[in-house]
């Protein structure tokens, strides 16, 4: 079978160059012309895309060469027929093989060739309105039955290839747990696409609906636009008594969220596993999201809409392109962190609107936000509004350090360029701010670090820049080594700025100048 997919890539990188070649000689296009019109430098960069794409190809059949000899009796899937007899039971011939495999929900299952569930029987559409894409299915379209149940979920394994599973329709309303598959528990599903339309009630997700054990999902995107009522996510709406790791993942689509709590994330939207069956350990690297989410209430956020792992959660290298918008605890990465969440190493860029309290850049509420920074504008039509997290007041304590604002923020109540509330275990350092704090209710200038001490908590080494704020903690004094207001010439292109956010680490960097610059001149953090 391995044989049969290194036949099926593509042509070579010599085959393409060659055919620009040929194609610019039939064309007439002479020496000149071609040094003075930048056909070679396109050239190039279409021959280094393609190299590119190439090694991604390399790389996924390495995976697949190892996901091969890692699983015995692995299963092909090659036609729409096949894949519906996933998790069946019974053998079913295989023709492309000439061989019978047993499709039960253990198996390992690896999928040959794109496919489309409902050939000639939906459209995809732009949505003007919604900055989005829309599907649009026939009346004959045949729904998708989600693999695996909560009597019975899927615990085996589904390598994708790299391939996408299109034409997904699902439309049942009053019913939970909606994806690709329905519920997984103890499996690994890794290297696949879905594009479609899922409108259920609970527990929505594109690849599934919900996620329970020691499950990993890797190198998943989702294209399909979902619906429901509340917990819903991009790649999983839930998860539950995990111990799970999410990778390499995105949302690309508009999710919706009806109800008025909301659990609405762009990778996951939920982890509350419940009292009974609370997670252990939940993981979520490099993933991001570019979808619109709308949530008509709470828990809200470009990644996580609510994080509820009691002991072990970290979310790192993640970012947000897409607008946000809810009612309370909405937010670019995470909308609500309960316990011990550490976000690391994330952005956002997306503009985030609440109606409500704790809207936030990175975070609603958040415990460890370390080498963060948020762009997009940060917006409360009637509460309190931050850059990074609007409240980090946790029992355990609360910190956010080496992250920036450069984002616009407004609220109505409260408006900080950080954050808004610091508990009195809380602390913040090595911060700064540039974007306009403003609170609406009055329509004057808000804090430009922190906008409520609760408790006081411990402020060192962060700045905000001059004009933006009406002073760095609200109705407190600056003070050297606290919070500051600094000039546009202390802090752009300025190495000893950068110096003193290090505070003798090595966490940030200077922006570069001109045209390359990508902050405009101000610090960067070290990874960026």
């Amino acid at each position: 079978m391995k044989e049969k997919i290194l036949k099926e890539r593509g042509i070579t990188l010599i085959a393409l160059v060659i055919t620009i070649i040929v194609l610019l000689i039939l064309a007439g296009v002479t020496i000149s012309i071609v040094l003075h019109t930048g056909i070679i430098d396109n050239s190039q960069k279409a021959v280094d895309q393609y190299a590119y794409e190439q090694q991604r190809e390399e790389e996924a059949l390495k995976s697949l060469s190892g996901y091969m000899h890692s699983y015995s009796n692995v299963v092909p899937i090659y036609t729409a027929e096949q894949l519906k007899q996933v998790g069946k039971g019974g053998k079913v011939n295989i023709e492309q093989e000439n061989t019978e495999f047993e499709f039960s929900m253990n198996a390992n299952y690896v999928l040959m060739a794109d496919i489309d569930l409902n050939p000639g029987k939906w459209s995809e559409e732009k949505d003007k309105e919604e900055k989005g894409i829309t599907y649009s299915f026939n009346a004959d379209a045949e729904q998708w039955t989600p693999i695996g149940t909560i009597d019975e979920p899927f615990t085996g394994t589904f390598n994708g290839n790299g391939h996408t599973i299109s034409g997904i329709y699902i439309n049942e309303s009053d019913k939970d747990y909606q994806g690709f598959f329905g519920v997984i528990e103890d499996s690994t599903i890794e290297n696949l696409t879905v594009s479609g339309s899922i409108i259920g009630k609970g527990g929505l997700g594109g690849i599934t609906g919900l996620t329970i054990g020691k499950s990993k999902i890797n190198n998943c995107n989702n294209l399909c636009k979902i619906t429901g009522k509340n917990v819903i996510g991009g790649i999983t709406g839930q998860i539950k008594n995990g111990n799970v790791i999410i990778s390499n993942c995105s949302n690309k689509r508009k999710l919706n969220a009806t109800a008025e709590w909301s659990g609405l994330g762009g990778i996951v939207g939920t982890t509350n596993g419940g009292e009974e069956t609370p997670n252990k350990e939940i993981t979520i690297t490099n993933c991001y999201n570019e979808g619109i989410i709308t949530g008509e209430g709470s828990d809200v956020g470009g990644i996580v809409g609510e994080e509820k792992t009691p002991e072990n959660a970290l979310i790192e290298k993640c970012y947000n392109i897409g607008d946000i918008n809810g009612t309370d605890y909405v937010a670019g990465i995470v909308g609500f962190v309960w316990y011990k969440c550490t976000i690391r190493a994330c952005y956002n860029e997306g503009d985030i609107k609440g109606t409500n309290a704790y809207i936030g850049g990175i975070s609603g509420t958040g415990y460890v936000i370390e080498l963060c920074y948020n762009s997009g504008n940060i917006t409360s039509e009637e509460k309190y509004a931050a850059g990074i997290t609007t409240a980090c007041e946790n029992n355990n304590g609360g910190t956010v350090r080496n992250s920036y604002n450069t984002g616009d923020i407004k609220g109505k109540t409260g408006a900080g360029g950080i954050l808004v509330r610091i508990g009195q275990r809380g602390t913040i350092e090595n911060c700064y701010n540039t974007g306009t704090v403003t609170r609406t209710d009055t329509n004057e200038s808000g804090s430009g670090i922190i906008d409520n001490v609760n408790g006081k908590g411990k402020t060192t080494n962060c700045y905000y820049l001059e004009g933006t704020a009406s002073s760095g903690i609200k109705e407190i004094e600056d003070e050297i080594g606290q919070a500051e207001e600094k000039s546009e010439t202390d802090m752009k292109n300025n190495t000893e700025f950068v110096k003193t956010l290090n505070n003798g680490e090595n966490n940030w960097k200077e922006d570069k100048e001109g045209k390359a610059a990508i902050n405009e001149g101000y610090p960067i953090l070290s990874w960026q």
